[in-house]
């Protein structure tokens, strides 16, 4: 089984406003990834930050908050990895990744092995930790980065065992996190 985590509890600083609730093509880009992931995943897990107003949401989606405010994604993470089983796997992704697809979902799913801990998909060169594949028995490596304030994803990464995945189309990886790239998105 595979979980999904969609990390929508982000500050939003360079965008200005929430961008979760941002709406492309008639609906948020919070409803968007859950959509998309859902016919990948279940359960669906979205991580938010405490008090933050999401928009409606399917009723089976399952809302975590933050434990420890002001942890990022790792925080985040953290929050939505204690609700899935320590023999499974979950699926992470940042909600403002409205070009994502349930077939690069399954691309990633699938290409985890007994070797790792992670598959972790590279653009460029660059590892695309918040649109990856984790054991959710990493929690307890999780729980000792937050709590060491050691809150980049790429350390956490750098911590496991990762297959890396090449070759996917750039176009799928853009994500949202200013006004001029919501623009373009648009």
């Amino acid at each position: 089984m595979a979980a999904g985590i969609i990390l929508a509890g982000g500050q939003s600083s360079r965008m200005g406003r929430d961008k979760a609730t941002l709406f492309f093509d008639g609906e948020t880009l919070l409803a968007r990834a859950v959509r998309m992931l859902s016919t990948a995943v279940s359960p669906i897990i979205v991580s938010a930050r405490a008090g933050q107003e999401l928009p409606t949401l399917d009723s089976a989606t399952i809302v975590v908050r933050d434990a420890v405010p002001e942890r990022g994604p790792l925080g985040g993470l953290h929050a939505a990895l204690e609700h899935v089983a320590a023999d499974e796997i979950a699926f992470v992704m940042a909600c403002d990744l409205p070009r994502l697809t349930a077939e690069v979902v399954h691309t990633i799913l699938a290409s985890l092995d007994a070797t790792c801990d992670a598959v972790v998909p590279r653009i460029a060169g660059r590892p695309q930790p918040l649109a990856a594949v984790y054991r959710a028995s990493i929690l307890p490596i999780v729980a000792e980065h937050v709590a060491e304030q050691r809150l980049s994803m790429t350390a956490l990464v750098d911590a496991l065992a990762v297959k890396y995945l090449d070759g996917f189309d750039h176009e799928q990886f853009l994500n949202v996190n200013t006004p001029d790239d919501y623009a373009n998105l648009k």
